[in-house]
């Protein structure tokens, strides 16, 4: 014989039933499921017992598919003009709806090399650079339908007070808006800069990284993306 709980799994439809006033109400599946793709990872992962039905829907390769082009949104990157060697263009391409559009860079003298980052710089995309010498060029997308864009310059003082020798690259930033280097001498060490201030705001160590490991070169972010696929 079945137990209540077994009973109401076989007959779940996949709605949310909520409760008010001794009436039951359902939200509809589809409902459901657009609410389901708008909450973050470790929700879906906990909400996959909720129902039989929840855990088929959000292993699915469309609810998967759906749920990335929500997170990820649009992706940049730069690639070079066939009609000349010195001038690039920004390359947006639309997750959702597999789109591309492409943008002049700023006018200025930006270089594109290993040391010119693409970040997300206070939600507008940006193009930065930094010299050997630490000084720096940001440039950033004000208004993406005029291609407006506004150039800082500057240099980065604290760098310099500390250490002559000291090279430092960009490995990305954060939602405040900080700018986060890394030496390529000390692998292990983050700075989170703050450009208005021209200092830094946080110096940050990760541990458990061994001599071996910062011998070797390897990859940096601050940003990821959730990912719900289970293996």
């Amino acid at each position: 014989m079945k137990t209540q709980q077994q009973r109401d799994e076989d007959n779940d439809d996949g709605a949310i039933t909520t409760v008010g006033n001794s009436n039951r109400e359902s939200i509809p599946l589809d409902l459901t499921i657009e609410i389901l793709k708008r909450l973050p990872a470790e929700s879906i992962f906990r909400f996959r017992c909720v129902s039989k039905q929840w855990c088929s829907i959000t292993r699915s390769r469309f609810f998967i598919d759906s749920f990335m082009a929500l997170t990820l949104g649009v992706v940049y990157y730069a690639a070079w003009k066939k009609t000349s060697s010195n001038s690039f263009v920004i390359v947006s391409f639309d997750v959702e709806f597999e789109r591309l559009l492409l943008t002049e860079a700023p006018k200025e003298e930006v270089r594109l090399d290993y040391r010119l980052k693409l970040i997300n710089y206070k939600g507008k995309l940006a193009l930065f650079s930094v010299n050997n010498d630490n000084s720096y060029i940001l440039c950033v997308l004000d208004d993406i339908k005029k291609q407006i864009w506004l150039t800082k310059t500057g240099v980065l003082s604290y760098f310099c007070a500390l250490s002559r020798n000291l090279i430092v690259e960009t490995c990305g930033t954060t939602d405040a808006g900080e700018i986060c280097f890394v030496s390529p001498s000390n692998a292990s060490e983050l700075f989170f800069y703050d450009l208005e201030k021209n200092n830094v705001r946080r110096r940050v160590t990760v541990e458990g990284i061994t001599e071996e490991c910062r011998r070797r070169y390897f990859f940096r972010s601050c940003d990821h993306v959730d990912n719900i696929i289970s293996f």
